[in-house]
């Protein structure tokens, strides 16, 4: 009888551990998944194309030409002045200075009013900077994430983004999504 309880827990401890392994591979594999821009998108959202988005400084002021056509297209970044990574991310003065060089125009949008960046930690200096955007635009998207740096084609269509700070691969990757290289001309 002893015999039988003794097999049956080694067997229920057996399953557990197979079941834990099981568990643990599938959140490795799905933590090593490349993003991607629809995981981006709110579910339900048409992806053919993104909402023209209107946006408005803290003083009420449009903040004109945030998605000026028919140029290449442009760039918005997420950022809030509270977030110690928007503001410590080294690497995105290289990709500003990318986006700009290939002719995609950057606007900083702030989470709510008072995150806006301060004016001497703008970068580029002079971009624009929103604390309000359409609802029609910001509900497309999951914005959960400071920074977080959308690129759009001329069209309004989503082709590349990133969550989080930035590496040198992404600003590599960043580039062959817009059909260049870092300082190739497109």
């Amino acid at each position: 009888m002893i015999r039988r309880i003794e097999t049956g827990v080694a067997l229920c401890l057996g399953l557990l551990i197979v079941g834990d392994a099981a568990l643990f591979i599938r959140f490795q594999m799905r933590a090593h998944r490349p993003p991607s821009a629809v995981s981006l998108y709110r579910p339900g959202v048409d992806r053919a194309a993104s909402t023209r988005p209107v946006a408005f400084e803290v003083a009420g002021s449009a903040v004109n030409d945030i998605s000026p056509r028919p140029r290449t297209g442009w760039a918005v970044r997420y950022v809030s002045r509270n977030c110690g990574y928007s503001a410590s991310d080294s690497n995105w003065p290289r990709m500003a200075s990318e986006l700009e060089r290939l002719g995609y125009p950057i606007t900083l949008l702030a989470p709510r009013v008072g995150d806006e960046m301060l004016t001497e930690k703008v970068t580029p200096a002079g971009t624009r900077q929103a604390a309000f955007v359409s609802i029609d635009w910001i509900k497309s998207f999951q914005l959960t994430m400071t920074p977080t740096l959308l690129v759009f084609d001329s069209h309004g269509q989503l082709i590349w983004h990133h969550e989080g700070t930035l590496a040198p691969r992404d600003i590599d990757a960043a580039a062959r999504a817009l059909g260049t290289y870092p300082g190739q001309d497109p």
